[in-house]
């Protein structure tokens, strides 16, 4: 009897363990955001577009649980600011969400972010016609390119709380309602449309 508990119950650990393998994979490709989380300095959950955009930024950077070396260092010096490497016209930015390693805490959440630092300068210009301020139009730019609150923040060194101020303001300016109707109008101006 105690044989059989025993397999019953290491059935059970392994279909538990397949399902927590399932909901992982499935959380990874279903989120949106480069994301992170590191334990030990070790990553223990990265999403798609994370692995998508280390693959690219660091094509010699195979291993799948460590850090590319730059990246490691910077964290390691104990991740103050934001983090940037520029490679073929794009900026990778890498900002720490929650205590950095090897600070107070041994997880923490890292966040990349691609940005075309040569563009938002003309776009985000001809946004101004609108009515804007030059920081609205820097922020609607960015929205109007498919950014989040967050990563918009990041890009501008703002909280995510200012950029939606700042498209409470805007919606106002433009006697638009939702943001998808700031971002067509913004889109129409910078000939993206």
């Amino acid at each position: 009897a105690g044989g059989r508990r025993r397999e019953a119950q290491t059935a059970a650990r392994r279909a538990e363990a397949a399902r927590h393998r399932e909901e992982d994979e499935y959380l990874q490709r279903s989120l949106d955001r480069a994301a992170l989380m590191l334990t030990d300095g070790r990553i223990t959950f990265c999403t798609v577009p994370a692995r998508r955009l280390l693959a690219r930024f660091f094509p010699a950077h195979h291993a799948t649980e460590v850090l590319p070396p730059a990246l490691a260092d910077w964290l390691a010096d104990g991740a103050g600011g934001a983090w940037r490497l520029e490679r073929d016209g794009s900026r990778l930015e890498a900002t720490v969400r929650g205590p950095a390693y090897p600070g107070r805490s041994n997880r923490c959440l890292l966040v990349l972010v691609e940005t075309t630092p040569a563009s938002p300068d003309a776009g985000s210009a001809s946004l101004a016609r609108l009515g804007l301020t030059p920081r609205e139009a820097e922020v609607l730019y960015w929205i109007a390119h498919g950014k989040t609150n967050p990563e918009t923040g990041i890009i501008l060194r703002a909280a995510p709380n200012t950029i939606k101020k700042h498209m409470q303001n805007i919606m106002l300016k433009l006697g638009v309602e939702t943001r998808l109707a700031a971002a067509s109008r913004a889109l129409e101006l910078i000939g993206l449309s």
